[in-house]
């Protein structure tokens, strides 16, 4: 909120009338024909501060091939969180959840926008992370039969970079 928002009379009530702007505009941006579209942009040179290139265009690409999929969700693995932070300044509308064997830094991912932090997943990847995504997708009805999720890790071909960029359909 901005000073003159932050002042006043009606505290809670300005700040209500600013959540229902929010998930209005929200829910207009996330129109079937506005859904992940893809941007064609080059990666924005505030969200590679801090990242490695190769994460900063793997992030990029791979919410490229999310938008092109039509997929359902994104799941990046992350230890410092710098990748979801990374995801978060493109503002996409994909769904994202932040996976790491950090309390810490799932804590810092719920501060990204649209990034849910999903503690208790496997951070290896492989099919132990695939079958935890597609039963808590399931369990929480964001994923279904035939869904597609894009994975984003690392591996340990670069050293600190995210290289890896795994689409599967949900079984």
């Amino acid at each position: 909120m901005s000073g003159e928002t932050a002042i006043g009379d009606f505290p809670r009530e300005t700040v209500e009338m600013m959540n229902r702007v929010m998930q209005a505009t929200e829910a207009t941006m996330a129109s079937p024909e506005n859904l992940l579209q893809p941007t064609t942009t080059r990666v924005p040179i505030p969200a590679l501060s801090g990242v490695h290139p190769i994460t900063a265009a793997t992030v990029h690409g791979a919410l490229e091939i999310a938008a092109q999929l039509h997929a359902a969700l994104v799941v990046i693995t992350s230890r410092s969180g710098a990748t979801a932070r990374v995801q978060a300044k493109f503002r996409q509308l994909a769904r994202v959840v932040g996976i790491s064997d950090s309390a810490e830094t799932l804590r810092r991912m719920s501060l990204f926008w649209g990034i849910t932090p999903l503690p208790g997943a496997p951070t290896e990847g492989g099919p132990e992370l695939r079958e935890f995504i597609e039963s808590w997708g399931k369990q929480h009805q964001k994923l279904a039969t035939g869904d597609r999720v894009v994975y984003l890790m690392g591996s340990a071909v670069v050293k600190s970079a995210h290289n890896v960029v795994v689409v599967q359909e949900v079984e």
